[in-house]
């Protein structure tokens, strides 16, 4: 009976840690999943454009928005937006140039082995 009773706890043991490993491994998944260096990293061309494309809606919805309801002033969205766009544009082109440059300096070096 208490051989039974070990092998049970053993086995219920053993279940919990899978368990446990399982939802540690699902949260890393999740985080990395969410994680917007990530998918910058992995997608660098792709989330440069992106970035420039909400950018652009965002300005153009929020913007012309702006422009028809006040008169064609600016408002303080339309400048937000306008200068998140701006930001973000300035942040991809940075991060296209830097990468370009690892790559140019990855091939130099492979050339001089």
């Amino acid at each position: 009976m208490t051989d039974r009773k070990k092998e049970l706890e053993k086995e219920l043991d053993d279940i919990q840690k899978e368990i446990e490993v399982s939802l540690n491994d699902i949260s890393n998944d999740i985080h990395r999943w969410t994680d917007a260096r990530y998918w910058v990293h992995r997608y660098p061309l792709q989330m440069a454009g992106a970035s420039l494309a909400i950018g652009f809606l965002l300005s153009t919805m929020i913007g012309g928005k702006r422009k028809s309801s006040n008169g064609g002033r600016g408002g303080l969205t339309t400048l937000f937006v306008s200068e998140l766009g701006r930001y973000a544009s300035r942040s991809a082109a940075k991060y296209m140039v830097k990468l370009i440059e690892e790559n140019v300096e990855r091939t130099r070096r492979a050339n001089e082995v």
